[in-house]
């Protein structure tokens, strides 16, 4: 997906008590998420997009939170300055995650939340991966979510040979599997300490039912099933440069 159709995205997002629920829910999940994953104090912090902060809260007030220096970037020039207009302090930058506008370590941690699954192949996700490892400092830590395809609500809308808008407004790409990100992590340099599955509630369920944010929250105890990569609509990995 090119910067000119997230362009288009955030131009024309509306907000409507479906998404935004989601939106709270998926930012609530990943919060919880980095609680366990991050430490108190992260150093210097780059979010590997915005999209979440230009269509409502996002990570960035939590991790700017726990950051001596906080940075976002976003490939898409509207969203980053719709992320600006909802968070006036965010230093948010335009940039492509597989070309990083950044010297060789710099940074402590690196949050990327299903950032990378919208690139056309897995060749795209891969060339992140590496600009990852490139710019965090030996010990840095990254934390990589990306859609789950073993959940086969994912598989099916991935699937199909056309994505209605109702499944989700702009497009999904190449994706990896728990097995597949930890290879792919390995692959450029990272030692994989931890892999989890994440928002155990589909999206179509929660826009059309609009359950209470804590009904949504409260399905997240699925993580600890056996069946937690079947249930999840995203894998996570915590990954550090050695």
């Amino acid at each position: 997906m090119t910067s000119h159709d997230w362009d288009a995205v955030v131009r024309t997002w509306r907000e409507t008590r479906g998404s935004s629920l989601l939106r709270a829910y998926s930012d609530e999940v990943n919060r919880r998420l980095l609680r366990r994953w991050l430490p108190q104090d992260c150093g210097r912090v780059l979010k590997t997009d915005v999209f979440d902060e230009a269509v409502a809260e996002g990570l960035s007030p939590f991790l700017a939170a726990r950051a001596q220096a906080f940075v976002a970037i976003d490939a898409s020039p509207e969203t980053v300055a719709a992320a600006r207009r909802r968070h006036p302090e965010l230093d948010a930058r335009v940039a492509d995650v597989r070309a990083l506008p950044f010297e060789a370590a710099s940074f402590d941690v690196v949050v990327s939340t299903s950032t990378l699954d919208h690139f056309p192949s897995r060749a795209g996700v891969e060339a992140a991966l590496r600009e990852l490892h490139r710019v965090l400092v030996p010990g840095g830590l990254a934390v990589v979510t990306l859609d789950n395809p073993r959940n086969p609500l994912v598989a099916l809308r991935n699937a199909l040979p056309f994505r209605p808008l109702v499944l989700v407004p702009y497009y999904v790409g190449a994706t990896l599997g728990p097995r597949g990100l930890g290879a792919a992590l390995e692959s450029v340099g990272f030692a994989v300490e931890e892999l989890a599955a994440v928002m155990h509630v589909p999206r179509i369920a929660a826009r059309a039912l609009r359950p209470p944010l804590r009904l949504l929250l409260a399905a997240e105890r699925l993580e600890r099933w056996p069946t937690r990569f079947l249930t999840g609509q995203f894998v996570a990995a915590r990954a550090r440069r050695p």
